[in-house]
């Protein structure tokens, strides 16, 4: 089902939303954290947050936002420097405080994760949630949506690794999206590679440290994270009518793609819809 009709034809109090989790990889690990609940595939409307949330919440609404995500943020769009967000997404970007009635910059919590290959505050999913529990409190009457940034890298089972890591993007990004959705990364990173060229992602470096199974460990680990920590809430408020979803999926080393961002496959589109 489409996941803006669900959005806005379920009944929700706290809505969370998961960065690039894959409907198959939730279903995998949920039942190991989650006893109750009923699990069902949604399909994302977008290939990349800005996108997602330009989608989903276009107008203004009555609720709350706890971000753990910086491109969400309290102080607006144009707080943000184009090349942090890279070209590619810079000539839309979705305005997060003219949609919503409070946002709480949870992000801020986090200092020792790589951003765009810079030491940035990315929070880790227990602070964003201890951040949940505020906002509840503070705001009993609200709808709230919590806005990870995981299962998004950097990943926290490598950050003391990659804490200092600086990555060079390849130069020509028109030909490099090109390249990606046909032939996939990993051919070119190997070219790359051959030619002792510096990683040109966070993705790349930790492929060509640990392989693919690295990047899919890195991606699980933060998933359990995420899961363990929403919990903290669900057994706080165990009345509270609570959805776990995510704004796209992700490519972990299929036919060699990663990431997301590109075309909307059926890996980016498929996602959990979870009632809790």
């Amino acid at each position: 089902m489409e996941q803006e009709k669900l959005i806005k034809n379920t009944d929700w109090d706290l809505l969370f939303i998961i960065d690039a989790c894959r409907y198959d990889y939730f279903e995998t690990f949920y039942k190991d954290i989650f006893q109750t609940g009923k699990l069902t595939k949604a399909i994302s409307p977008a290939a990349w947050t800005y996108g997602w949330f330009d989608a989903v919440f276009p107008d203004y609404y009555d609720i709350i936002m706890v971000s753990g995500d910086k491109i969400i943020r309290s102080e607006g769009i144009n707080s943000i420097k184009i090349h942090d967000i890279g070209k590619r997404i810079s000539t839309k970007r979705y305005d997060a405080p003219k949609h919503f009635k409070t946002i709480i910059d949870a992000w801020k919590h986090g200092n020792d994760n790589i951003w765009h290959g810079k030491v940035e505050g990315t929070a880790h999913p227990k602070d964003i949630c201890s951040e949940t529990l505020k906002a509840i409190k503070q705001y009993p009457n609200d709808k709230i949506i919590t806005k990870f940034w995981q299962v998004h890298d950097p990943y926290f089972l490598y950050a003391n690794a990659t804490k200092d890591l600086k990555t060079k993007p390849f130069k020509y990004s028109n030909i490099r999206k090109l390249l990606y959705d046909v032939f996939g990364q990993e051919i070119i990173w190997t070219i790359l590679d051959k030619f002792n060229q510096p990683s040109e992602s966070y993705h790349m470096y930790i492929w060509q440290q640990l392989g693919r199974q690295g990047i899919i460990d890195g991606y699980v680990n933060d998933l359990k994270l995420v899961l363990h920590s929403i919990k903290l809430v669900i057994d706080k408020y165990p009345d509270k009518k609570i959805i776990i979803t995510a704004d796209h999926g992700e490519h972990l080393g299929e036919k060699g793609k990663y990431s997301h961002g590109g075309k909307r496959t059926r890996l980016i589109k498929e996602i959990p819809w979870y009632e809790v």
